[in-house]
């Protein structure tokens, strides 16, 4: 009557099994999140995180600078790289969680780009408009390329009931608290 992610009693366990099957099968080569140390050394790398059947996935930039271009040139060159290497994760991801009987829903999917744009020594967040990228993917037997929308760093999202900003800003979720 209910599928295994919900709320049977084994679901979590089913769909950990297949959330370790999936990622012990992602192909090396294929671009992660890697986190260094101040003093560098350690290195954390992670393909994204998951709970029960939500799951998010993440690159960092490897992009090399080319002196030959502008600050403006290579962070287009930048962007462009990161869309790619994201969608090349999200498509491989997505096989692998169809060939296990999974599927991506893409009317809940959505993804953001945590791009810096300095200003006279001051960081501030990318919006869509000055880093435009797109990212589509295939779905199951499909071969129709679907785009995954993509929200602003400091929008929020609902996924387990809390609202969550790429940017780590909670102001939506204090709204949506102070409101009980």
């Amino acid at each position: 009557m209910y599928g295994p992610g919900k709320g049977s009693t084994c679901g979590p366990l089913f769909w950990l099994l297949c959330y370790w099957v999936i990622v012990e099968s992602i192909d090396p080569r294929v671009s992660s999140m890697k986190f260094l140390s101040a003093c560098k050394s350690v290195m954390v790398e992670v393909y994204g995180a998951s709970f029960v059947d939500d799951s998010s996935l993440g690159i960092s930039s490897d992009y090399q600078y080319d002196d030959e271009l502008t600050a403006q040139e290579n962070r287009s060159q930048e962007v462009a790289h990161v869309a790619k290497q994201l969608s090349k994760l999200a498509q491989h991801w997505e096989r692998l969680l169809f060939s296990t009987g999974g599927a991506i829903i893409m009317k809940k999917s959505h993804r953001y780009l945590i791009s810096w744009i300095w200003t006279n020594g001051v960081p501030h967040l990318a919006s869509i408009r000055s880093t435009p990228a797109g990212l589509k993917l295939t779905t199951g037997y499909g071969t129709t390329l679907t785009e995954v929308p993509r929200i602003e760093p400091t929008q929020a999202f609902c996924t387990l009931g809390v609202h969550i900003a790429g940017s780590g800003n909670q102001a939506k979720q204090a709204k949506v608290l102070r409101s009980y």
